[in-house]
């Protein structure tokens, strides 16, 4: 061995290359861990279900054939026996829910009357604080025959859905205040809005605006023309 000592002096910058090589796998794999964590808990909850959509997204109609959507006890507007229904699962804090409400939805109703059957089912999203108490409300107003008068009120002030704000709509929109005030926080309109989640997610719902037409999802927010080729076509089959 040279008397200098240089076989020592390279050993020891081997095990140092070791090391630091060791630390910086270490350090990827710990980022890689913390990112995937970071990602999962980013995703949107539609009560406790990660969300593929969430709030409004335009999709992709699926190719997927009709499913059978119960329409059984929501409230709908046009005649039982109508060709096409339509059913709607709904947020009130959705904005692509509100202007569908605001503007396509009133020109569906002009230009298909009693052609179609509209209905309205719930599904609030949990990333919207204020809409699963928007729900209920609705619900309650179901109750009382005004569901209607109600939910246009919930989509025309989308932006003030808190506890008070929701009684003066309910008030606004005609109903009896004492059994609203009993049904709004019931364990029975509770029930109700998370039998109609249950049934969405059955169906494959995953965000809003989500709509059937005669079973066939239409997902998302979309121009009006895809509405009207969807039901001329319904109305046709």
């Amino acid at each position: 061995m040279p008397s200098d000592g240089s076989e020592i002096t390279i050993h020891l910058r081997r095990s140092h290359l070791w090391v630091a090589a060791a630390l910086l796998i270490g350090g990827i794999a710990i980022g890689f861990l913390i990112g995937r964590v970071t990602a999962d808990e980013s995703q949107p909850v539609l009560y406790g279900l990660p969300a593929t959509q969430g709030d409004g997204a335009a999709a992709e109609t699926p190719a997927a054939g009709p499913v059978k959507v119960d329409t059984s006890g929501s409230p709908a507007q046009g005649p039982t026996d109508a060709k096409v229904t339509m059913v709607e699962f709904v947020d009130f804090e959705c904005p692509f829910c509100g202007r569908f409400a605001r503007d396509t939805l009133p020109r569906l109703r002009r230009e298909y009357g009693d052609r179609i059957r509209y209905v309205s089912r719930q599904f609030p999203l949990a990333i919207h604080p204020d809409a699963p108490a928007a729900a209920r409300a609705a619900v309650c107003a179901q109750e009382q025959g005004r569901y209607w008068e109600l939910h246009d009120l919930l989509f025309a002030h989308q932006k003030a859905l808190g506890k008070r704000d929701l009684t003066r709509y309910a008030r606004d929109a005609g109903l009896d205040m004492g059994r609203y005030a009993s049904c709004v926080g019931s364990a029975a309109a509770r029930a109700v809005v998370e039998h109609d989640l249950a049934d969405g997610r059955s169906y494959g719902v995953t965000g809003t605006p989500a709509f059937f037409i005669n079973g066939r999802l239409i997902s998302g927010a979309q121009p009006y023309s895809q509405f009207k080729a969807a039901l001329d076509a319904a109305l046709k089959g």
